[in-house]
Order: structure tokens, then sequence, then C-alpha cells
């Protein structure tokens, strides 16, 4: 009885509880009604252009989707259409129309769509269309100073991304190279333009822009004719029609349907199906906007509290037609991109599905054979278990016998066997060492490490202790160490001692063990690869390899001492000339003779080296001063005086030899080397057998001739070599009888060149080649050209170097000219050296006779300066010799010189050869000249080197007078 009271009592309690709540909910339920049943709210929704412009229906529709669904709302709609008309009387008469249909209505919320509503209720003089709440949305040019006077007014800004849609071009589309943009004069229209203009500023490298205000149809299209087909069109503005007049957005879908380039919009409402896309802004979401602001406000939200959203809501679409039709690739387009019109993917609607499946379906197998994995490995360790047990009792019995087996292998060994056990400090060595150098002083010992001490020497003694100590406090666990043991003739032997550590469970090392081998062959061998590798085998000197591993030490050790030291870079003069006469044996006798001859006057503090061929550097090791330097280098000048007996055949030569100091000049090996070579070919340019110190000047030269040689490598194809021309002179008649063709270097960056410095570049560079042809060439063009104009007939003179003559196909080249230039042979003479019996004398002769077989004729130049020169006159296929003009400058005052030049004279005629003299600047020289009977004269008493025009006014004369 007392349960059932309790539970009474307690249902009762749950009951008055119940009915509480009920009542509570039921009074705030309505409450609720009541506040919202104080009536409908009137909103007025006024438009600034008509009802069929699209944009206009889905901001509404925006709108409307929010209130609609939200609250009992009395929707208004107005269309001023100022798209049309838009003058003050129209405003006004739209003013006296909204007092007489809403002044009886009471307007809580005024929302505006775009900027001529805004700016109508903003000027309205009329109370309750000024005074109430107003929402604005489509708002273009918006800034604070539009709505100072509106306090209870907020809104939303439209504003297109010009900005994005511009960029996004250029990254789907990056090959543009036009862009033709449309606008349109409105306000909006002219700031869109300047948007535009501003971004594509940042491309003008790349891009040509066109805008099109105001434009055409007919306009439009004519502007596109021409343009690349990478060209695309922004539309952010509006056409007009012949008359002017502004063509509505709806219509201007039709005008772009011809347009075959991609077109671009910001607005979604000019999205057609011709159109690629861009970062559209939407009517509908700025309705949407609106809407929502609109709510709060109607929901007693003070107006100040929601805030002006100034960036209008936009997104990325394109059109996937287009797409594909433009060949603009998916993967270029921006991030969040709405891509419309695409086919239907199963793989795309249901990624997240697949990639779930596929990631379990995934983690599934990989589980699968995990699993798998993990009993093959219990099955394989189960087996290897036995296979263990099994091999251990395999151990058991070959132990003993590995035991029996290890003296065997011991004593078999080519190595010596020993064991230090540290914890007894016993030392163990086999007789191993005693049969490996057949000496009875190694036997085998029992004492303690010690023992090392007895056999090696006592230098690599101290070294085998160090490595021990490694081993025993270091935690080393190896040892490996070359020594040499003396054996009982005191007879060096080396020897490898390899040993590795045993530890106890502490690390402690309780004993080391290991071999002792045999080096001795090996470490012989060594050193006679070393002295191959930095001796030379022909002079047994040492060669380039010592001489780049001593060179650093011993500039170190002077710059120690504080004294000069000294590279002595020597090149043997005409060294070629005795392999190429002679022959390489004779050569290299000679490289042995020069070796000794020098190596007698040096002393210890000198090191003679050998870097190849016929190049030599000693190393002054320390002096107190310069001069004692340059008086070896003077001895060692003196020491080729005498000639050197090379096979029972007397050679003579001279050396050129160049010094760089060091730490004066430099302490970098390389430099030191490259400043003595550089003086050393400047003692051969100033005559060989010489010495020159090295000085910055000569840096300067080297530089000056490697900036000629470049610039000589294109003189031609700048049009800078130059022909100049000086006449041969009959001797007596003064009647011109041939030409010497001269070059002439006119540099754009040197200006005139000598010939005596740029053809010496060009015959060491191997220029002289190409321009000798092109020499050549140009001298047959010239003669032919002269012959067409019916001047004189004269021989035409080019010289010849010998560099060119021992080309292969130097004769051929030869053939070739004249075919070209149709220049008869016998027009053209050769002007050669002496220096052609100097190198390769019979190849050289080969060549002469080819050429005087197909009628050239020769003429040997500077005669009488080089070597045995009457000896080659009977060999050489030449039709006249030039006495050269060091016979010719004393010949009217020095008898001597009288005597030699008619000598000469008389021989040439004797066996048939016409001689010319040049160098002829005296009426007494040609006097002296005339009464020996030299057949020509050409020098600076009749003329000097002319150009061509003055040359051929020359020739049409015939003669120049005395």
């Amino acid at each position: 009885m007392y349960g059932r009271r309790i539970f009474k009592k307690t249902n009762n309690k749950i009951l008055k509880i119940f009915i509480y709540f009920i009542i509570v909910f039921c009074v705030f339920m309505c409450k609720t009604y009541t506040g919202y049943s104080l009536g409908y709210k009137n909103v007025l929704i006024l438009n600034s252009y008509d009802e069929g412009f699209k944009w206009t229906r889905h901001m509404e529709k925006g709108i409307y989707d929010v209130l609609n669904n939200q609250y009992d709302v009395h929707l208004f709609h107005e269309y001023m259409d100022t798209k049309n008309i838009n003058n003050p009387e129209y405003i006004d008469m739209l003013t006296k129309l909204y007092v007489k249909k809403y002044e009886n209505k009471k307007i809580d919320l005024i929302i505006c769509c775009d900027n001529d509503a805004l700016n109508f209720i903003l000027n309205c003089k009329v109370k309750f269309l000024n005074s109430c709440p107003m929402v604005f949305c489509g708002i273009n040019e918006f800034s604070d100073d539009l709505i100072k006077n509106k306090k209870n007014c907020t809104g939303v800004v439209e504003k297109i991304d010009v900005d994005s849609t511009i960029s996004s071009i250029f990254t789907m589309q990056p090959k543009t190279k036009d862009i033709v943009v449309v606008t349109d004069s409105s306000t909006t229209g002219k700031s869109n333009e300047e948007s535009a203009k501003k971004v594509i500023s940042k491309y003008k490298e790349r891009v040509n822009a066109y805008f099109c205000r105001d434009i055409t149809e007919r306009e439009f299209y004519n502007k596109l004719k021409g343009l690349s087909s990478d060209t695309v069109i922004l539309d952010i503005g509006q056409f007009r029609d012949d008359n002017g007049d502004v063509i509505p957005f709806s219509k201007s879908g039709k005008i772009l349907e011809k347009c075959q380039y991609p077109i671009y919009v910001c607005w979604d409402f000019l999205f057609g199906k011709n159109v690629v896309g861009g970062k559209v802004i939407s009517g509908y979401d700025q309705g949407l906007v609106a809407g929502n602001m609109a709510s709060k406000i109607l929901r007693g939200i003070n107006v100040k509290n929601v805030p002006i959203m100034r960036n209008s809501p936009s997104n990325y679409v394109f059109n996937y037609n287009e797409l594909l039709k433009h060949n603009i690739k998916l993967n270029s387009l921006p991030k969040n991109s709405n891509v419309v019109n695409r086919p239907y993917s199963f793989v795309r609607e249901y990624k997240r599905y697949i990639i779930a499946v596929c990631s379990l379906i995934f983690i599934l197998t990989t589980f699968i054979i995990i699993l798998s994995i993990n009993i093959r490995k219990r099955i394989e360790s189960e087996k290897k278990l036995k296979e263990n047990y099994i091999a251990l009792e395999k151990s058991k019995e070959t132990l003993e016998k590995g035991r029996q087996k290890y003296k065997l292998v011991v004593d078999g060994s080519n190595d010596a066997i020993w064991e230090w056990d540290i914890k007894e400090d016993k030392f163990f060595m086999s007789n191993k060492l005693s049969v490996i150098k057949g000496s009875s002083m190694y036997t085998d010992i029992n004492e303690n490490i010690i023992y090392f001490r007895k056999i090696v020497k006592e230098e690599d003694y101290k070294n085998i202790i160090e490595k021990f100590k490694e081993i025993l406090y270091e935690n080393e666990n190896y040892i490996d160490v070359e020594c040499r043991i003396l054996d009982e003739f005191n007879y060096e032997n080396w020897f490898n001692i390899k040993g590795k550590a045993l530890r106890d469970g502490e690390g402690n090392v309780i004993k080391v063990a290991g071999s002792i081998t045999d080096i001795t062959d090996r470490k012989e061998a060594i050193k006679k690869i070393e002295d191959l590798a930095y001796n030379d085998s022909l002079t047994g000197l040492p060669n380039r390899a010592a001489y780049l591993r001593d060179i650093y030490g011993i500039i170190q050790n002077v710059k120690n001492d504080n004294k000069i030291g000294a590279i002595m870079f020597l090149d043997i003069d005409n060294f070629k000339n005795v392999n190429d006469t002679l022959g390489h044996d004779y050569g290299n006798e000679l490289l042995k003779k020069v070796n000794k001859r020098i190596s007698n006057i040096l002393t210890e503090n000198e090191k003679f080296y050998r870097l190849g061929g016929d190049e030599f550097i000693i190393v002054q090791c320390g002096s107190c001063n310069e001069k004692d330097i340059e008086l070896l280098a003077d001895n060692i000048l003196k020491l080729f005086s005498k000639s050197f007996v090379v096979k029972n055949e007397h050679v003579y030569t001279t050396v050129s030899l160049g010094i760089s100091f060091f730490p004066k000049d430099s302490c970098d090996e390389s430099v030191l080397l490259k400043y003595a070579d550089i003086a050393m070919y400047s003692a051969k340019n100033l005559g060989k057998s010489k010495y020159l110190v090295y000085n910055e000047e000569m840096s300067s030269d080297l530089i000056r001739r490697s900036q000629l040689e470049e610039g000589l490598r294109h003189a031609i194809e700048r049009k800078e070599l130059k022909l100049a021309f000086q006449p041969q002179v009959n001797a007596n008649t003064g009647q011109i009888k041939g030409v010497e063709v001269l070059l002439r270097w006119n540099s754009e960056k040197f200006g005139n060149v000598s010939p005596g410095e740029f053809i010496v570049i060009a015959e060491k560079s191997g220029l002289i080649n190409s321009i000798g042809e092109w020499v050549l060439r140009e001298s047959c063009l010239k003669r032919k050209q002269w012959e067409i104009e019916n001047l004189k007939y004269i021989n035409i003179s080019v010289n010849v170097s010998v560099i060119q003559l021992q080309q292969d196909d130097f004769i051929e080249k030869l053939k070739k000219i004249l075919e070209e230039t149709k220049l008869p042979p016998e027009c053209l003479e050769l002007e050669i050296t002496e220096s052609v019996m100097m190198e390769s004398k019979e190849t050289n002769l080969d060549i002469l006779n080819s050429i005087r077989s197909m009628g050239v004729k020769i003429a040997l130049d500077d005669f009488g300066t080089g070597y045995s020169s009457l000896s080659y006159l009977k060999m050489l296929p030449i039709n006249k010799i030039k006495l050269d003009k060091s016979f010719i400058d004393a010949i009217h005052i020095n008898k001597n010189d009288k005597f030699i030049v008619e000598g000469i004279i008389d021989l040439a005629h004797k066996i048939g050869l016409n001689v010319i003299a040049e160098g002829v600047e005296l009426n007494e020289q040609l006097d002296v000249l005339c009464e020996a009977n030299c057949d020509e004269i050409q020098g600076y008493y009749f003329s000097k080197p002319v150009e061509e025009i003055e040359f051929k006014e020359l020739l049409k004369k015939g003669y120049i007078d005395r």
C-alpha cells in the first residue's frame, strides 16, 4: 500500500510537470504567432531596366527565392526601363506614378536593382520613398559618397572581375597574340575598360590589345580581319547599331555567333553557346545576397549592422563545347571552375565512392599479402630451424677436424701467422717468417709484443706500437701497417702486418691475431712505376708530372727563407728543322746531348725537368739576388755557341729562354710557368738565342696578339682586308711589266695594322690559308677584269706562304681559282721565300714543279737572306729572283754590296733567270742597277703601293717616268 502511494505521488508530479510544459509552450507559440501576425511586410523591388532583361529576371528570382520562403511578404515590382528612356521629364513622371501607386501603402523596405534605381531613390523628394530602409544590388562604380546622405542603406556592389578573367585567358591560352576588348562609353563601360587596360599592360611584351568602344557589328568584324589565329575576344560592353543606338545585351549573342575566335565574358547573361566563359558575376547571386540582407532587416536587425558587400560574388564558368573547339585543356582551367555542357561521366560523378572502394580493396589486398608473407615466413623459419639443428650436429663433427687442419693451414700459408694473448701477455709467431726470406733468425717464440722491436726497424716500430695502442685504448678493431724488417745480411725487406682484435663481453681486448705478408716485390714494382711516371724515358730527367709534384714545396721553401726563386723555360730554336732534315733519331740524340751539357753546369740548388718535345724547365730553388739567376741563363746560352756532335754530324742550334721570378711575379705554379713561357716566346720573337725576364708588357703584347688573331678571323667577312698594288717597271724604259699584290688590313677596332704584325699572326694561327686563298682569288679576278677593260697586258705577282704550299689541296685550289676566274696561268706569278727548302724539301719541290707544269710562274722572294741561297737556284723551278732590299739600300755607296748584286744578276742571267730589285728609292740606286743589267725595278722611286683606281691610271699610261 505504501509503495502504491509513492508510485501515485510520483505519477502526479510527472503529470504536473508535463501540463506545465504544455502551458508554457502554448504561451510561447501564441506570442510567436502574435509577433508574425502583426501584418505583412511590404517590399518594393525597384528595377532599373525592363522586365525582359535577363539580368533583371535573374536578380528578381534570387530576391524572391529568399523572401518568399522565409516571410509573409508582399512584393511589389517596378521596372523603370531606363535603358530605353532616361531624362528628367521621364524621371519626374515615374515619381508621380509611384506616389500615386504607393502613397496609401506602408513600404517597409525598398530593394534597388542597379544604379538608376538607386539614384532615383537617393534623389527622390518623396518622404515615404526616401525615408524607409533600402537594400541595393547590381551597383556599379560604388563609393561611400554615393550614399552619404542615406543612413539606413546597405547592399551588394556589382563589379565584374576583369582581372581574373584576363589572367585566366593567358593561363588557358598562353600563345595569345591579339586580344580585342568590346567596351562602351557608359560610366561602367569606361571603368571596365580602364581595368582591362591595367591588367593587359602586364602582358604588353607578348600581346597586342585592341579596345573597341561603342562599336557596330560591321566595324567589329572589319577589325578582326587580318588578326592572327591566336586572337581572343573579351566582351565587357554593349554594341551599337548603325544609328548609334545601344544594342541590348540580349542581342549581343547573335552578333558574336559568327565569330570564330574564343569569346570571354564577365556576366552570366552573356554566357551563350559560342562563349568560352570567364569569371562571371550572376544576377541571381546578387539577388540572393540582397534578399538575405533584406530578410535580416525585416527581422529587426539594424541596417548599420548589415555591412555592404563590396566584392561581387563571382565564379569561373566555362563552356565544355567551346573548350574542345579551341583546344583548351581542362587542366589549364582555374581551380574550382564550373564546366557546363560537359558530357556525363560515371567516374567523375561517383569519384568519391570509387576512390573509397578502390582504397578498401587495396587495403584488403595488402592485408592478404602481408598475411600470406607472414605465413610463408613462419613456414620458412620452421624449416630453417630444422636445418640449423642438423647443421649444428654436423659442425660438432667438423669442429674437431678443423682443429686438426688449423696447423696444416698455417704451415701451408704464404704468410706468417702471429697471435698476442693479452691476458697471458704471450706472443706467438709462426716459423713461416723465416721460410719467407730463408733466414734462420725468425723462429717460433713465446714472449710479449716487444718481439717486434727485435725484427722491425726502429722508426717503423714506433708506428706499430701506436697502432696497437689504438686497439687497446681507442676501440679500434683492426691493425694494418707496413714496415721494414732487416734480414741477417742487413738487407731491407718490406712486410705488411695485419691483425684483428677479439673482445670479451665488456669490450675489453683479450687477444689480437693476424698475419705478416712479404710485400718487398710489390714495393719495388711501385717504385719502378713511380720512376716511369715521374721521369722522362729519353733523357732520364724528371718530367712534367714531377715538376707539378715538386714546385709547390719549392715555392713555399723559398718564401719561408725570404729568398728569390725562378722558373726558367727553355726551348731549342729550329729543333723541327733538325727532325725534318736529319731525322727523329738525330733529334732524340740532340736532346740527350743538350741535357748532358746543361746538367754539367747546374748545382744542387737547380732542378732540371723536361716538359716534352724540345721544351725544358730549370727551377732555381733559392738565390739571394736576381743577377745570379740571370748569370746562369747567360751561361746556358753560351753552352750553345759550340756545335753538338750527333752521330758524327756537327749540329748547330741555339736556345731561347724565358724567366719568371717567385714570389715576385707570383706564387701560383701555373701562373709562373705561363709567365716564363710568355718571356721565352718574346725572346724567340726578338731573334732567338736570347733570354728575357718576364714583365707585364709581355702579357700586354700577348693579349694584343690574341685580340689581333680574333679580329683577323673575321676580317674577310667584315670586308676589312684590301689589296694594294705596286708596279714592277722595266729598269731602262720605265714600262710597267708587272705588279705585286700587297695585303692591307684596316681594322674597325685596331685601325691600320702593319702587315709585318698581322701576317706573322696569320701564319702562326693557320689563318694564312683562308686569307691567302682570298688574296689569290681576288688578285686573279682583278687581273681578269683589267684584261676585259683592255688595259696593258702585265703579270700579277702574289705572295704565297710555305704554310699555304704545304696544304694537301693547294694545287687543286689553285686550279679551281684559275678556272673560275678564267685567268690564263701565264699571267700569274707566285712569290715564294727560300724557307721552302728548309722544311719538307722534297715535298715542296714536287708542289713547285706541279705549279710550273700548270704554266704559272714562280719568283724567289727576299733572295740572299736565307741559308745557302745559291745552292738552291739550280733545284728550284723558278723564273725570277727578287733581290732583297737589304742588298739595295747601300748599293750606291758600298762597293761590296755593289759587287754582290752584280754577281747575283750575272749568275741569274747565265742560268736563264730574270732579276727584279725591290726597295729601290733613289736615282743613284737605279743607275747602279741599270749598269748591272737588272731586268726590273720595284720600289718607292717609281711608285708606292697604291689602290686599284690609281694603279689603273698608271696602266692606261703604260709606263712611269724616271
